[in-house]
């Protein structure tokens, strides 16, 4: 049986990939789109700075919320997990 993930384990900063969304409640069919946003919310976050031009990463992601609304909650949380890294 799998311990009980607190929303505040759930939303702490991590450097590695999400395997799964942050919402339970999202569509099966959006996981693997939920998983790609992370990614690109990763590489965003941890390039060096000045290594490239952020704006690529974040239009993706605003794109991706505009085209699914349903992913909007989900984008949410995940840029709330990689803003907090107390």
């Amino acid at each position: 049986r799998k311990a009980a993930v607190t929303m505040q384990d759930q939303l702490q900063f991590t450097k590695r990939p999400l395997d799964v969304p942050l919402l339970a409640e999202l569509p099966q069919a959006l996981h693997k789109n939920a998983v790609d946003i992370f990614k690109v919310i990763l590489n965003y976050i941890l390039a060096p700075a000045g290594s490239k031009e952020p704006w690529a990463d974040i239009q993706e992601v605003l794109k991706r919320g505009i085209l699914r609304p349903e992913l909007r909650d989900e984008i949410y949380n995940q840029v709330i997990k990689q803003t907090d890294n107390a």
